[in-house]
């Protein structure tokens, strides 16, 4: 390994196996290297989550459910602050993840330096917590075509038209920027089939194998979702 692979560490677990877990913990490789607000928060979320799904039995339908959690989103371009958050999503995220590109801290520093490109987040909010941020987008523009080269979500969101919401947003970015037509890539992988019909259900259409178009033209912006656009600032660290 280290000489076919010398950027790969390598630890020694020879001798006793009894050791080899003290091995590890002594080479530090799996030691978390930043502590972004949304880790501090994380305990917070679940609970709120919890408390929101309890509410569920209560409502009449999903609709009525999802309307009761007063639920609010924010959809702005990523903040230099943001960026050890979506690298750290984007190592995590594997089930609501369209391309799996895998950008590090360092990419998408260079994708939101790029005239061409740009990286969206999106917060979420309810009556119950602030999660911070949830999703990130990275489009990529040639001319009236937008690209969204990668878009992933955590699965705190699922099942809550934040998807809808989103598309919503970036359509109005894309026709802020001069688009005609935003385009959606899918790549298959083992553990995000969840998302295989994602572009179809938000109004794409079929532009050939892992490829979706939506044209711009007749677009309704105002899409069914129970999210009210959020003005206000994120959460420090979101």
């Amino acid at each position: 390994m280290r000489e076919r692979l010398p950027q790969v560490a390598v630890v020694e677990l020879s001798g006793d196996p009894s050791g080899h877990v003290a091995a590890l913990d002594r080479a530090r490789l799996f030691w978390r290297q930043t502590l972004t607000a949304a880790d501090a928060r994380r305990a917070e979320s679940y609970a709120a989550l919890r408390a929101a799904e309890a509410t569920k039995p209560q409502a009449a339908t999903l609709d009525e459910h999802l309307a009761g959690l007063a639920m609010r989103g924010l959809f702005r371009s990523a903040l230099a602050g943001d960026v050890e958050r979506l690298a750290q999503m984007q190592a995590r995220t594997n089930q609501f993840n369209l391309t799996t590109r895998r950008y590090d801290a360092a990419d998408i520093a260079a994708l939101m330096a790029r005239a061409d490109a740009a990286v969206f987040v999106f917060a979420l909010r309810d009556r119950f917590a602030d999660h911070g941020v949830v999703s990130s987008l990275v489009v990529k523009q040639d001319g009236a075509t937008m690209t969204v080269d990668d878009w992933l979500m955590s699965c705190r969101v699922f099942s809550r038209t934040a998807e809808q919401f989103v598309v919503t947003k970036l359509v109005e970015e894309a026709r802020r920027r001069g688009a005609s037509r935003i385009v959606g890539l899918y790549a298959p992988t083992a553990r995000n089939g969840v998302v295989a019909d994602l572009y179809e259900r938000l109004g794409f259409r079929s532009a050939g194998e892992g490829v979706f178009e939506l044209p711009l033209a007749h677009v309704d912006a105002s899409r069914l979702t129970h999210f009210i656009a959020d003005q206000a600032p994120p959460a420090g660290g979101s």
